[in-house]
Order: structure tokens, then sequence, then C-alpha cells
């Protein structure tokens, strides 16, 4: 009998996601030949995972130490933060070839690059030709840092899902009644399988997806230490609206941008109250975790890392300081190349919205972004 694990084959996650796809997501005839395909490396993802955790039982005593956690929502700066956290040498982030392809056919040769990163820039530009333009609003590489959803995708339960797809039933379910304490065992279990022989690093990890799920995180990693961003929700859903249709569109045969858009509006409220709750009841011990604001540090990048330095208590090295200098100089727009987007665009009621987000904003001291309906009171 094939062995998935402790956990695996996770049936009722995909068994929910399955009926969803069918039901809702309109997959065009490729898109579905795209979603069998990710569906079945995931189960083969479990089982050689398992595999290598059976030939090395070693491989899991080793702890996943105090995870560095950025749990900001999409679009409000974590993925260029992330890019910078991976500059330092301290730090250990997952790499999108790594993730991709987690099980090399064929033992290292130091003397050349891995070819599995070859392997995955390829499949990156098919993806830039099947979502023409995503690259402006949204960098990927193979040797950029992944997210931890990309990992979570191999359970079944993941927001990388109803981000690709519109599948609201298990955007709902994966929210609400999905078991997110196997999830994160899985998810530990991959970052000590990608952690072998290299015992003691700092994982610096980032996901939104951790915003509606902080309980079970902090269960998994009672020793994280969290970078919350923050931005206006509005620039966010905006952002959002103009950024997933796009992606939505390799795989659909239609794409709903104002469903989408009252979508997504949801899913950020949703988070940001899910933020304030955790908060609020003490989840997460005061001294781990930190916020930054979107505005300050996109205005001084290399002096918001070293302040959430100071804040850990980790050392901010004058190396680690120029490569920031030198990576920001490369990449002045964070990656996004100027991407264009306006609240108006997406055909939301501007009051409503923010009359939603309203309490977030005042419980982080959120601004309102230029552009974007104002806040009902004073914050």
């Amino acid at each position: 009998m094939a062995d998935f694990g402790p956990d695996g084959p996770f049936e009722e996650e995909l068994a929910v996601l399955c009926r969803s796809l069918d039901d809702e997501a309109q997959l065009s005839p490729f898109g579905r030949v795209l979603a069998s395909g990710m569906l079945q490396s995931a189960l083969e993802v479990q089982l050689r995972l398992q595999d290598a955790l059976r030939r090395g039982p070693a491989i899991l005593e080793q702890p996943v130490h105090a995870p560095l956690i950025v749990i900001g929502m999409p679009r409000t700066g974590t993925t260029i933060l992330h890019e910078l956290l991976a500059l330092d040498p301290a730090n250990r982030c997952p790499l999108s070839w790594e993730i991709a392809h987690p099980f090399a056919s064929k033992p290292a040769d130091p003397e050349r690059p891995d070819p599995r990163i070859a392997m995955t820039a390829r499949e990156i530009r098919l993806s830039e030709y099947l979502m023409p333009g995503v690259q402006a609003m949204h960098r990927i590489g193979a040797e950029l840092p992944q997210e931890c959803v990309g990992i979570t995708a191999f359970a079944f339960g993941s927001m990388q899902y109803n981000t690709i797809w519109h599948i609201p039933t298990y955007a709902h379910w994966l929210r609400e009644k999905a078991d997110h304490d196997r999830l994160y065992a899985f998810h530990r279990r991959f970052l000590q399988y990608l952690q072998a022989g290299r015992p003691g690093i700092r994982w610096a990890l980032k996901s939104p997806a951790h915003l509606w799920q902080l309980p079970a995180l902090m269960r998994t990693y009672p020793d994280a230490r969290l970078v919350q961003t923050h931005r206006d929700p509005l620039s966010i859903i905006s952002s959002l609206a103009s950024m997933l249709p796009v992606i939505r569109s390799a795989y659909s045969a239609k794409v709903d941008k104002a469903a989408l858009a009252l979508e997504w509006r949801d899913e950020c409220v949703s988070a940001l109250d899910a933020s304030m709750t955790a908060r609020a009841s003490g989840v997460i011990p005061a001294g781990q975790v930190l916020d930054l604001q979107f505005r300050e540090f996109m205005q001084d990048p290399a002096g918001a890392v070293g302040r959430l330095y100071d804040g850990f208590g980790y050392d901010f090295t004058p190396d680690f300081a120029r490569r920031i200098a030198t990576y920001i100089a490369a990449n002045p727009a964070g990656g996004s190349k100027g991407h264009r987007h306006t609240f108006a665009d997406t055909g939301l009621d501007g009051s409503t919205a923010r009359a939603s987000v309203g309490n977030y904003q005042r419980y982080f001291g959120v601004a309102v972004d230029p552009g974007n309906p104002g806040l009902p009171t004073a914050l």
C-alpha cells in the first residue's frame, strides 16, 4: 500500500477541492489539464517526501527553530521584504525551484548549478506566455523565495488554489473547516526535509494565508517571530482585482472581474479581522510580533529591515545593509515594474469597503493611500 505519510493523502482536502473545481471554476480544457497535472504532482510529492523521511528518520529529529515569518496580506510589500531577508546569510528561504521540484533525480554536483533551477525557469517562461503581463505585477523567478502556500498546496490545503481558480466553496471550507494543525504539521515536515544537513538554520518564511490561521501557526511554531505588513486595504483590494484576472485567465474559460473584486474584498476583510482577533486574544506573545507599514518600508527598506532586526535581537550587519542597498538599486519598483491600479476600477462601493476595514486601520494605525476613498471617521 502506498505510504503518503501520517496525514496523507489528505483525502478530504482533495475531495473538497475537486468538487469545487468541477462545480465552480469554469476551467477551460487546457486549464483542466493544468489542474490535473498540479494535483497529481502534489500526490507524488507526498509519496516522495514520506519515502525520504522513512529513509532518513533523523530528519524529523531536527527542530524548526524560531522561524521568522512574514504574515502580511498580498500587495503589502511582502514579496520584496522576503527577497531582502533572503540576502542575509543568516536566513534560509524556501526557493521557487526547490518547491517546484523538491527531489533531485541524481546527487548534486557542487561544481554545476542544480538542473532543477533551469527546469523551473523554463516553467516560469511558460507561465509568462499563459499569463501575459503578470511579471509586471508580481515578479517570479526560479531562484527567488517562494511562499508557504506552495508547500501546503502539496497537501491540498492552500490559498494558492483559490487565488488561481474561482472556487468559493473550497475557499470557505479552507478558511472555516479545514484541519490546519494537520496542514502545518505537513509544512513542518517539509521544512525539516529541506533543512536536512543544515541544523540550526533560521527559516525566513512568508504567506498571507497565515493571517487566517494564526492560532494553528503558533501551535506549530510557538517560538516563531512574526512580521505583519500593513497597507491601505483598498489598495490591496484594487491591486488583487487588477492582477488575479490575468492569473485566472490561464486556467478558466471565463473570469468575472466584478465577482473577483467582491470575492477578494471579503477575503481581505476576513483576514484582517482574524489578525486583530489573534492579536487582541494574545495568541501571539507581544514580543514575538512586529508591525511594518507599507509606506515606511518602501521609503526606506534597509532602515525598516534594520528596525525589525533590532526588535527581534538579530544582528543587522553592515554586509547585509550593503546587500539590501545594492538589491534595491537594481529593483527600484520592488519587482512590480510600476503596476498601476485604482480602487475605482474594481467597481466596488468605496464607502462600504472603507467601513468594513475601518476597525483594522484604527487598530494598527494604517493610513489611507492618496486617491482612495477616505475613512468615514478619523483614525
